[in-house]
């Protein structure tokens, strides 16, 4: 996997990224004329996450591209300021693509990275063909919800006083509860092995708690149309979150529409690819033109991630997925 230097408004960053076409599931370039999705991650994870989509053999016949957002994964450079907001996210994600030189995209994000996605939308909507929000966070976040992010990072640093000492206790009790706010019932997913995968004195929670939600005639700047998924079985959020945020849409005249996934957690686009998946693949053909091509190569191995998550899985390390 690649990297590109950006210098950003707030330092330079070296951004870890992915290219999968039709052709190679590393790609240095995307293939011609065909549709381009860009990915991006939500907090807690890495470009890994969305592992499922790039081992679909239908969106594979789009270019796929994905990134690791600042302070995360393989990306590296300067740390972000205290004051970093939405705005900053989306003028980071605008320096990405200019510098790998991607064309308007069809925006899919996950969680947090919803927040980024929609700003970019709505700041630069000649860059955003259509835009999935899987899990969206684009509201200001309900009170208990961000005392609930405030615990565990109290958790966090409580669990590493020092770089010499680690309280395993206050460890275990911050991973457990952000393992289960990504996915609700753990029986299915002990498999990832979550062992120390969080390195939370990154994480700044000013990013995730001091959202802010736009205003309708600010969302009256989209022009491409949005779909939201979300799962039936995320514990942070109240039923009605996403809701709101439709009925917001249709009021600022935004082409849009929703769907929820069954039983599905918070990272649903994880095991749920089945269902999410054809939903994406729908979108983008509804505003693509032109032919398509079968993915040639790999797709019966997986993906790009695939082999780094097998070795990761029989090590029962999946620190790979997460920050």
């Amino acid at each position: 996997m690649p990297f590109v230097n950006v210098e950003t408004q707030t330092g330079n960053v070296r951004y870890h990224y992915t290219i999968s076409t039709p052709a190679s599931n590393n790609a240095s370039f995307l293939q011609p004329n065909l549709p381009t999705i860009l990915f991006v991650h939500c907090v807690f994870a890495t470009q890994m996450v969305f592992h499922s989509q790039f081992a679909d053999p239908h969106l594979r016949r789009f270019n796929l591209v994905t990134f690791d957002i600042r302070e995360h994964g393989g990306t590296k450079g300067e740390r972000i300021p205290e004051k970093y907001d939405q705005s900053d996210t989306a003028d980071d994600t605008l320096r990405f693509m200019n510098a790998i030189s991607l064309p308007p995209c069809h925006i899919c994000a996950l969680g947090s990275g919803t927040t980024m996605a929609l700003e970019l939308a709505i700041r630069y909507p000649e860059r955003v063909l259509t835009l999935t929000l899987l899990s969206q966070l684009c509201l200001e976040a309900p009170p208990d919800v961000s005392e609930g992010f405030k615990e565990v990072f109290l958790r966090w640093m409580s669990a590493h006083p020092n770089a010499e000492t680690v309280n395993e206790e206050f460890l275990e009790e911050a991973e457990l509860g952000l393992a289960q706010y990504a996915f609700t019932d753990l029986t299915h997913v002990s498999k990832l092995g979550i062992n120390n995968p969080f390195h939370l004195q990154r994480y700044q929670p000013t990013i995730m708690a001091s959202r802010r939600s736009h205003t309708v005639s600010e969302l009256s700047r989209l022009t491409c149309p949005v779909l939201l998924i979300d799962g039936g079985n995320g514990v942070a959020y109240p039923p009605d979150y996403t809701e709101r945020l439709q009925k917001q849409f249709e009021e600022a005249g935004v082409e849009v529409s929703s769907y929820t996934v069954p039983n599905a957690p918070h990272f649903l686009c994880v095991d749920y690819g089945d269902v999410v998946n054809p939903l994406i693949y729908d979108l983008v053909m509804s505003k693509s033109n032109g032919p398509l091509y079968s993915a040639l190569n790999g797709i019966s191995d997986g993906c790009q991630f695939t082999l780094v998550l097998r070795t990761a899985t029989s090590r029962m390390e999946r620190s790979w997925w997460w920050l």
